[in-house]
Order: structure tokens, then C-alpha cells, then sequence
């Protein structure tokens, strides 16, 4: 789940309101740790082994089985037609994050060849962006692509954790933390980055039903679990009901956490004026120094991940 879906939190917070989002990011927690028990339970199963394949056959005479996709599992409670229902929720579901995924990719691409030129954003860049994305895609993510296994991909999964984790880290260095009891919470300053932080404002619910209804998508997408929580757990050793629970709470709250606050931090620090994509507000206000180093090895560090993860998107919408 880690991902670049936690990029757009700071701005959902923004628009929900930080009462209001930290309340709707705990719901659809909630409802996915309920979502990954139902799937647990209907993928795991013990089957009788041997010619008889009797009804009546004793536990030593059974076998732990575990479908290995989703859509096995949708085929084999819901039928054979259920086949063509959820490949095509997996094709859009995969194709429009990977959409997401090169646009986000595209805007970084751009903002590294400026800093590797030596000008400042806004300067006149050397190649636009979509010139710089159309080089990446058909160099790296086209080849990766069309791999007829991308298990090989598999082996960089940790540096897509990691790679979150560390943004996350990113954005917390980069506040104010001050001691200031009109401050958010007494110790961080409250809209002070950013062009327009003297305008800005951080709300507690959402500005309007509108902003508030364009905002949830947002939240649902960076904490969906489900569409790859099933071939993880065929993958798990010792599927036991007690292993199989600690490893989605466990999981899913320690995801959470992570998401509260880089939301809670994010939009406190930028307020209105944040970017949908929060490290484009943080390279956007840097002045120098380390903190704009960090700023720059996290942007790289998201094209690396990025370019890595489309591939597993555009194989599974193939």
C-alpha cells in the first residue's frame, strides 16, 4: 500500500479539513482491515488430497490451499462470468493509477533536469517534461513492461517501502516545529511555507460538500490493500488465523500511522495553498541548505520507485 498515493494526503487533508480527514482516514482503515479478513477467510481453505477426495476426509487426510489472485477468488465464489467483472475493475483500477503514476512521474522528471542544469523552477528547462517522460517509458518502463514475468521486479519492493517511508520523513524535517500555543498543537507552526501562506487556511472541516465529495477518492486509493492482499498471503508462510491477523493489523495500523501524519504535518505546514503533490510544495519552498538536499534524494528517490512500479501496473492491465 505504501506508495505514491500518500502524496496526495496533505492535500485531501486540505480539503477535508484535518478533523474531518483524520476521521475518514481511520474509517476506510477500519473498513480495510475488515475487507482483508473477508478476503483471508474465502482464500484460505483446506482441501482433501488423495484419490477418494471423500467429504469425510480426516485432517491429515487434507491439504492448505490458497488462491493466488483475486480473480481466482472472485471466479471461484461467484462464478466463471465473475472472471470478466473483475478483470475489468483490475484493468481500470491498474491503468488509471498508472496514469496517475506517469503524471506524477513527469512533473519530477522535470523539476530533477532543472536541478541537475542549475536553474530554479520556473526557468525555461532544457527538454519539457513530456519529452523527458517519452524517454523514461520507452528507455525503462516499456522494456520492464513487457517482461512475461515481472517476479524479478519483486526483489525492489523494499525500496518502494522505504522510499515512502522516507518522504514521509521528508516532510516532518521540513516543518516549522516551534513552541507556539496558537500553533497546531503547541510545537508546529501553522501556514507558514509556501507562495501563498499569508492567505492560506487550515480548516478543521471541509470548505464545502463539493471539495469535501473530491477529496475521499483520494484517501480510499492510498489505503486500497485488497487488490494485492491476495497474492501477498499465498506467498505467507504459516497461514495460521493468528499469523494471518497480526500481519493485516499490524500492516494496516502501521500504514495508517504513517498516512496520519504525513497528512496531519503536510497540511498543517502548507495549509490551502499545498500542491496535490506535497513534494512539489516542499521543492517549491526550500531555500538552500539540507533541506533542500533531502528535498532533491526524495524526488529522486520517488522516480526510482515509480519507474519500478509502472511496469507491475501496465502487467497486470496486459
Amino acid at each position: 500500500v505504501l506508495g505514491a498515493g500518500q502524496l496526495t494526503l496533505p492535500y485531501a487533508f486540505a480539503e477535508l479539513g484535518w478533523a474531518a480527514g483524520l476521521g475518514f482516514l481511520v474509517a476506510f482503515a477500519l473498513l480495510g482491515i475488515y475487507s482483508l479478513h473477508l478476503l483471508s477467510m474465502h482464500s484460505i481453505r483446506w482441501e482433501p488430497q488423495g484419490p477418494s477426495q471423500s467429504l469425510l476426509a480426516m485432517p491429515q487426510e487434507t491439504q492448505l490451499r490458497c488462491h493466488s489472485s483475486y480473480t481466482n477468488l472472485a471466479v471461484d465464489k461467484l462464478g466463471p462470468r465473475a472472471k470478466h467483472v473483475c478483470d475489468l475493475m483490475l484493468f481500470v483500477y491498474s491503468w488509471g493509477g498508472a496514469v496517475a503514476f506517469m503524471i506524477i512521474l513527469k512533473g519530477e522528471l522535470g523539476y530533477l533536469l532543472l536541478r541537475a542544469s542549475g536553474m530554479a523552477p520556473g526557468d525555461h528547462a532544457l527538454l519539457p517534461d513530456s519529452v523527458l517522460l517519452v524517454i523514461v517509458s520507452v528507455a525503462v518502463v516499456l522494456p520492464l513492461s513487457a517482461m512475461r514475468n515481472p517476479a524479478a521486479l519483486k526483489r525492489f519492493s523494499p525500496l518502494g517501502s522505504a522510499a515512502a517511508l522516507f518522504i514521509t520523513a521528508v516532510v516532518l524535517a521540513s516543518a516549522r516545529w516551534e513552541v507556539d500555543t496558537s500553533s497546531f498543537a503547541g510545537i508546529l507552526a501553522v501556514c507558514k511555507a509556501g507562495p501563498f501562506a499569508d492567505g492560506a487556511q487550515y480548516r478543521r472541516w471541509p470548505r464545502s460538500f463539493f471539495s469535501a465529495f473530491a477529496a475521499l477518492p483520494l484517501l480510499s486509493f492510498a489505503l486500497n490493500a485488497s487488490w494485492a492482499f491476495v497474492p501477498i498471503l499465498a506467498g505467507f508462510g504459516r497461514k495460521t488465523p493468528g499469523r494471518v491477523a497480526c500481519l493485516i493489523w499490524s500492516s494496516s495500523l502501521a500504514i495508517a500511522a504513517d498516512y496520519a501524519l504525513l497528512a496531519l504535518v503536510g497540511s498543517a505546514t502548507f495549509c490551502s495553498a499545498v500542491d496535490p503533490n506535497i513534494l512539489a510544495s516542499l521543492g517549491q519552498t526550500c531555500s538552500g541548505g539540507w533541506n533542500c538536499g533531502i528535498v532533491l534524494v526524495a524526488k529522486v528517490a520517488l522516480v526510482v520507485q515509480l519507474t519500478l512500479a509502472l511496469p507491475l501496473r501496465f502487467f497486470v492491465a496486459r
